[in-house]
């Protein structure tokens, strides 16, 4: 199949340039057989455009930018999975010989910079910033890092994800024509990767003290990263803002923010390649985005304007993301907050043509067109799973484009969803882990006054608004929130010899200790597990599901 590619993406390219441009081609476009066809279609088009001279060029460049070494130990990040562990677990176990000799006859410093030279080479980076003003238990964990075929494996699959997604946006292979949201090659490698991640997980069970035993498939698709799970918690705080809002008389405002025309490859109307495009990357358009909210955000802090409620970000067609903002605010700070949103929007190349258009659309809440959820719903289904929708903006499949954002999310590494104030998720989890349980009295009893007894008993009903009320309102300081986690330092130390911490209950006033997780756990494979001895569930509902103290 590869081979047809190759042969294919020359065809496409024959008679271009002179008979050595023929031979530079088959050695390069060999290189990338997964993408070659692309390449060849990209080649053409740029030297009908500009020139054969330029089209060699790129080509070059695009080799060049996905070559990771050199020599016969070198990696194209085109390449599939397989090569790319193979690729991990050698150098993985090379550097660590490397590191052997060098330890017996130099200083930690030479052993640093011996990592990190041989990381540079290969496109990777020491993990971390300053080693050599780190502690020696800071350094350790470096080294055994560097010396883990998997931490080799993490980083190479990301540094694929986004030199891949790039060179695909920079081939014009990202927008509504050709692949929407991400290019047909991301999604197809992001949904090999869930596939494997899952025979991994189905691969494995967990057993308790008890004696219970249940596989870790089961136990993720009965937690929040279940796609209807996800749902349905974002949902079930959405709605418990929206009624604290209404409750306090707050307003409900709907702001969808987008970046500047040189993050945008494509134009929507006509779908064509944007002249203003400064090959700036998604991950680009995000950065710029968190930037402008950092100062939105200092800047209704000195104005004390606080507001609370949700943020979605989700794709264009072209894959630069844009954001939505559902807001409650009170209704004499509300133009404050959209005059500095509106600000911090045109900051930055403000003046150019349809910014004061296309930079920041707001919509005021009307309770008698719908509900603030309802606003914001249709978006949160897009990005996860496409429930109860048709079609997208663009009129695609809706599930079939949740999957696509949701590669694209993964390639890039972007945050879907973010509470702007409220209290953490992680205390309402623990809570709900609590009162699903049957410790939820032993845990509860003996404490100084009921109010987390009411606390627990919102988290146990699902009642957000009575739960961020309970626990200090939508914008409590940190400082002032009357739960927090709490975690204790595992007896065996991470993978990296590092102490590794674990999250067991809750400290309520900063005195008293909820505990939330009451079993030990110990994962297994499935070829070593004694199915005799115990009791393996494989169901994912009913009375064989995991528990809820697992879980979630």
């Amino acid at each position: 199949m590869l081979l047809f590619s190759l042969e294919k993406a020359l065809k496409l390219t024959e008679g271009i340039g002179t008979e050595s441009c023929a031979d530079y081609r088959r050695r390069l476009l060999g290189h990338h057989p997964s993408i070659c066809t692309n390449l060849a279609h990209h080649y053409c088009r740029l030297a009908k455009a500009k020139s054969h001279v330029e089209a060699n060029l790129m080509l070059l460049r695009t080799d060049d930018y996905l070559k990771l070494g050199s020599g016969s130990d070198s990696l194209y990040l085109s390449c599939p999975d397989d090569e790319l562990r193979d690729f991990a677990k050698w150098h993985s176990h090379n550097l660590e010989k490397l590191i052997i000799r060098k330890v017996r006859r130099g200083s930690s410093k030479t052993v640093i910079q011996l990592a990190i030279d041989y990381l540079e080479h290969r496109g990777l980076t020491f993990p971390l910033d300053n080693p050599f003003e780190a502690s020696q238990e800071e350094i350790a964990g470096a080294i055994a890092r560097v010396k883990c075929d998997l931490w080799w494996r993490q980083k190479l699959r990301k540094l694929q994800d986004i030199k891949m997604e790039t060179v695909q946006i920079e081939m014009g292979q990202v927008n509504k024509v050709a692949g929407i949201y991400a290019s047909h090659n991301c999604v197809k490698r992001k949904f090999a990767q869930a596939a494997r991640n899952k025979d991994v997980l189905a691969q494995y069970v967990a057993e308790n003290d008890l004696g219970q035993s249940f596989t870790l498939l089961d136990i993720a698709e009965r937690g929040v990263s279940n796609p209807v799970n996800r749902r349905n918690e974002l949902m079930t705080r959405i709605a418990g803002f929206e009624a604290i809002g209404k409750a306090r008389g707050h307003k409900g405002v709907f702001v969808t923010l987008t970046a500047p025309s040189k993050y945008h490859s494509f134009l929507s109307k006509p779908c064509v390649s944007n002249p203003k495009y400064q090959s700036l990357t998604p991950a680009d358009a995000q950065s710029y985005f968190n930037g402008q909210w950092r100062k939105v955000r200092a800047k209704l802090k000195r104005d004390n304007i606080a507001p609370y409620g949700f943020r979605v970000v989700e794709p264009h067609h072209d894959g630069c993301p844009h954001w939505h903002m559902l807001l409650f605010i009170e209704p004499e700070k509300k133009q404050a907050l959209i005059d500095t949103l509106t600000h911090y929007a045109l900051q930055i190349d403000g003046s150019e043509a349809g910014a004061e258009t296309h930079r920041i659309k707001v919509e005021y809440i009307d309770q008698k067109k719908g509900t603030a959820a309802g606003y914001i719903a249709k978006y949160i289904s897009k990005s996860i799973d496409g429930a109860k929708l048709d079609a997208d903006l663009y009129g695609q499949d809706a599930v079939k484009s949740a999957g696509r954002i949701r590669a694209w999310a993964s390639a890039w590494k972007i945050r879907q969803f973010q509470q702007i104030g409220g209290p953490p998720v992680t205390v309402w989890r623990e809570l709900r882990r609590l009162t699903a349980g049957d410790k939820k009295e032993t845990a509860l009893e003996g404490l100084s006054d009921d109010h987390l007894r009411q606390i627990a008993d919102a988290a146990d009903t699902g009642d957000w608004q009575a739960f961020t009320e309970l626990f200090g309102g939508p914008i409590i300081a940190r400082k002032d929130q009357p739960i927090r986690p709490f975690e204790i330092v595992k007896d065996k130390p991470s993978r990296y010899e590092e102490a590794a911490k674990q999250l067991i209950g809750l400290i309520y006033r900063t005195s008293e200790f909820i505990q939330t997780r009451f079993r030990t756990w110990e994962i297994k494979r499935k070829e070593s597990f004694n199915t005799s001895a115990t009791a393996l569930f494989s169901s994912s509902g009913g009375a064989n599901a995991p528990p809820l103290e697992f879980c979630q």
